[in-house]
């Protein structure tokens, strides 16, 4: 009998220990790796995620959720390093530039009865016609009111003029300035390539591309794509301006005798105060755009160019740009 009882015991201690079970551990969420598209201007650059070597741009790196440090090298050159902080599933596109940058954008303010302005326009065309051919140099030629407020080309869009002069607190004609922080003496021409050449040197993590320029006779639309780095373009916009390749003039406009005028802007599209770049829809580090206005201008469709730029409108300096004819 005491047998049975010391049995009957152990069974039911058994019984209850088999009872006990520990409850399952809370699942936690799978997380997914997300990808980093990474291209280059110059074909063959290396890649380098956290200091170590991944492979050759164009490249797709998958990678656990977490932040990165990029940077890319080819030869004796080396990119900016971009930091991109990835979350699960989701895609991000960098875009890193090694060689020089391909465009610089000079912003020319002048007058038709500044008479330093004929020297400055003379030595703008040498460069361009020469050592800044093929769009190296992207110029915008802004019109203003002083010497003389009669000037045609500020009284056609005065607003705009304002705009782009105050930006600079421009105070005399003719005034030089690059990419929005050099300021050349407008009529040297070493001191504007020095300007140009340095800004060439320079990297930027911005990209415009797959650009679209339609005019008729209602409308002027223009559309394009934008890759931008993962974070720090709160204060940059987009800026387009519509210029006119060449006006030509029968008698001078002005008393500086001057009857050629090239690049001269007219307006912007869709307005003078640029577009901020967190307006934008970004997904995967890209942002597509498109802007329409209407048509109010004389100017023959093969006479109008736009010009594309990234600005800080904090420091002015300009990162990117480019043109489309």
């Amino acid at each position: 009998m005491k047998l049975f009882t010391t049995f009957s015991f152990l069974l039911l201690m058994l019984y209850f220990i088999s009872c006990d079970t520990q409850p399952p551990d809370i699942l936690q969420p799978v997380q997914k790796e997300g990808s980093v598209i990474i291209t280059s201007d110059i074909s063959g650059a290396k890649v380098y995620l956290n200091s170590v070597y991944k492979g050759v741009a164009d490249l797709t790196l998958s990678l656990q959720p977490g932040e990165y440090s990029i940077y890319l090298v080819k030869d004796t050159l080396r990119s900016d390093t971009q930091t991109v902080n990835v979350e699960s599933g989701k895609t991000y596109r960098l875009y890193f530039v090694l060689g020089k940058r391909s465009s610089v954008l000079l912003e020319d303010f002048a007058n038709v009865s500044c008479d330093p302005c004929v020297e400055s326009s003379l030595i703008l065309n040498k460069l361009l016609s020469s050592r800044y051919a093929n769009d190296k140099l992207i110029v915008i030629r802004y019109a203003t009111n002083f010497p003389s407020p009669n000037d045609p080309f500020y009284l056609a869009n005065s607003g705009m003029n304002d705009n782009r002069i105050g930006m600079y607190n421009v105070l005399f004609a003719p005034t030089t300035i690059v990419d929005g922080v050099e300021k050349p003496i407008a009529t040297d021409s070493v001191s504007i390539i020095e300007a140009v050449d340095s800004r060439l040197s320079l990297h930027s993590s911005f990209l415009i591309n797959n650009l679209s320029l339609n005019i008729t006779s209602d409308s002027i639309s223009v559309s394009g794509n934008l890759i931008l780095p993962s974070s720090g373009y709160e204060n940059d916009k987009l800026f387009i301006a519509l210029i006119r390749k060449e006006v030509v003039y029968q008698t001078p406009p002005g008393s500086n005798g001057e009857t050629v005028f090239r690049d001269v802007a007219f307006a912007f599209i869709p307005n003078n105060d640029g577009v901020p770049l967190t307006d934008l829809t970004v997904n995967n580090n890209s942002a597509a755009f498109e802007y329409k206005i209407v048509n109010t201008f004389t100017e023959p469709a093969d006479n109008i160019a736009a010009v594309f730029f990234i600005q800080n409108i904090i420091s002015r300096e300009v990162y990117f740009v480019t043109k489309k004819e």
